[in-house]
């Protein structure tokens, strides 16, 4: 009969469709843990608001004048008296009525049962599922798990009781009725501070899921995501589905103002604003985070922050042109005052290490070490000069200098009776001072010279004459 009356009064219910968030601490601290991915959600509580955003809780009761006063009371006073003279307005049924918009596994429910001192007083509630064959799961004489916290009120003998109800469906369903009501019916009682969570078949906001929570449809103003296979709530383009990892239940937040639109968390952006420029870790990344100017690290092209090379600590134009180095990183600058340059952990061939930087190399080094003109190895159409056939530094040349000959891809020194020479170190070219030539012709243009001419030759105008 109870089912059935919960049935019926379908039709002449009060719909309460305030949008406040629930709280249900008392269910909370005691809150059953659900599987990983089932979602959990607050649907009614009478300290707060009587519905939520899942759950369309419609209430009945013969006197619905009283019965919002009685909900709504939280402390052991004497507006919890019922009026003796007027027992037909005593809170003695209630009926919840939950049309869900997704499956259901299990609830806990807890209430506060205010009644005078009375032998034989027993409060119970019954649960009807609308979309089940029998219209009828259970009627709690004996809960599953219950905890009872009883307070006197010194106020007329009266007692305030807080009940704790765990509730198995048995069938998962997306809609039921819960009615309370009162044996004997004439006893002075009333039902207040009433919570009630209930647990999901899935993930809020999903219809279907399988057995690990992956979601395979929505239910409405939630959206598939088919590459996490999860139900995100629609949110407006400056906001975004904000998931608490324990219960699943999602709220819109807004973006962080540099972006555009975002998903997962404020500064997870899928566009920019106006402004703003994308950094992403891959090009292939739908999520990113926008910046009004380039972190270090990174550089500015076209609407994008890029990377900068490893060797860059700042770069800008291209991920080469560093602004500044990366630790254990050199600047090798084209001049003293360039401002972009790259950075290198050795010196590069035609750089030498000097101060902390690569400074360059003379034209006439392919490598050099400690001075620009420490030549290791000369450019191309460049001969060393080395003071030692064994020298590994030298200078480098184009034309040996005076005193040196070219030879063998190098250039050698002259004899020391030599300004200059070819061919030989003994071939003289021009002589040293206060040496003279000994020519074989008049026209010879190679020669030796002498401190002294040899004998059967004598010194006339500064040559050696036979």
């Amino acid at each position: 009969m109870k089912a059935s009356f919960c049935k019926i009064i379908f039709w002449f219910v009060i719909t309460l469709l305030h949008s406040e968030a629930q709280n249900c601490s008392k269910l909370l601290q005691k809150l059953v843990t659900p599987k990983a991915y089932q979602g959990y959600q607050c649907v009614f509580d009478s300290n707060t608001s009587l519905s939520s955003e899942f759950i369309v809780t419609q209430v009945d009761r013969y006197d619905h004048f009283f019965y919002n006063q009685s909900l709504q009371q939280q402390e052991c006073n004497s507006n919890f008296l019922i009026n003796p003279n007027n027992l037909d307005r005593s809170q003695n049924d209630a009926r919840i009525i939950f049309y869900g918009k997704q499956p259901i596994s299990y609830f806990q429910i807890t209430y506060g049962q205010f009644y005078y001192q009375h032998p034989g007083v027993n409060f119970q509630f019954s649960i009807q599922a609308f979309d089940l064959p029998n219209y009828y799961l259970s009627e709690l004489g004996k809960p599953a798990s219950s905890l009872n916290e009883q307070q006197y009120c010194n106020i007329n003998n009266f007692f305030r009781t807080t009940q704790y109800y765990f509730v198995n469906l048995n069938n998962v369903t997306s809609q039921f009725c819960i009615q309370t009501y009162l044996s004997p019916g004439n006893a002075q009682n009333k039902m207040g501070d009433i919570e009630i969570l209930v647990y999901f078949q899935c993930p809020i906001g999903c219809l279907t899921c399988d057995n690990s929570g992956k979601c395979s449809s929505c239910i409405q103003n939630y959206n598939l995501d088919q590459k996490q296979k999860y139900c995100f709530l629609t949110c407006s383009l400056n906001k975004f589905a904000q998931v608490d990892q324990n219960s699943t239940e999602q709220v819109c937040q807004l973006c962080d103002p540099s972006c555009s639109t975002c998903s997962g968390t404020s500064t997870s952006c899928t566009s920019c604003s106006n402004n703003y420029y994308t950094l992403k870790t891959l090009p292939s990344d739908t999520n990113f985070q926008c910046y009004s100017t380039c972190p270090d690290g990174y550089y500015q092209f076209s609407q994008d922050c890029l990377k900068c090379d490893d060797s860059c600590s700042t770069c800008t134009g291209n991920s080469l042109s560093c602004t500044a180095c990366s630790n254990s990183y050199y600047p090798y600058k084209a001049s003293p005052s360039a401002t972009n340059f790259q950075c290198y952990q050795i010196c590069p061939n035609g750089s030498y290490f000097l101060q902390n930087q690569c400074l360059q190399c003379d034209a006439s080094c392919s490598i050099c070490t400690g001075s620009s003109t420490n030549c290791t190895t000369c450019s191309s159409t460049y001969y060393p000069l080395k003071d030692s056939p064994t020298a590994t530094n030298f200078q480098c040349y184009q034309t040996c200098p005076n005193g040196y000959y070219f030879y063998f891809q190098q250039c050698l020194k002259c004899d020391a009776s030599c300004y200059t020479c070819s061919d030989s170190s003994l071939s003289c070219t021009v002589c040293a001072n206060n040496y003279y030539p000994l020519k074989t012709t008049p026209s010879a243009t190679n020669f030796q010279c002498y401190l002294t001419c040899p004998d059967g030759y004598f010194l006339l105008q500064q040559q050696c004459q036979k």
